[in-house]
């Protein structure tokens, strides 16, 4: 992972596939498979955000696949 820049409230990270494929594969986990009390506690986001970041880094992985 590569942070490319830092602004107040984000960040721009360049993330090889291999990493975008790990925590893909994390939040497949946390959100499908395990049942997790205070899911939004426990993890600091809804389960609602969780899916959503995950849809999109599946996306960004259907991305780079599709360019090769």
């Amino acid at each position: 992972m590569q942070t490319l820049a830092a602004h107040s409230d984000s960040l721009d990270l360049r993330l090889s596939l291999e990493e975008l494929v790990a925590i893909n594969n994390a939040l497949n986990e946390v959100t499908n498979a395990l049942d997790i009390e205070e899911f939004e506690t426990r993890l600091g986001v809804s389960r609602d955000v969780a899916l959503e970041l995950l849809r999109q880094i599946h996306t960004a992985i259907g991305l780079i696949h599709r360019d090769e």
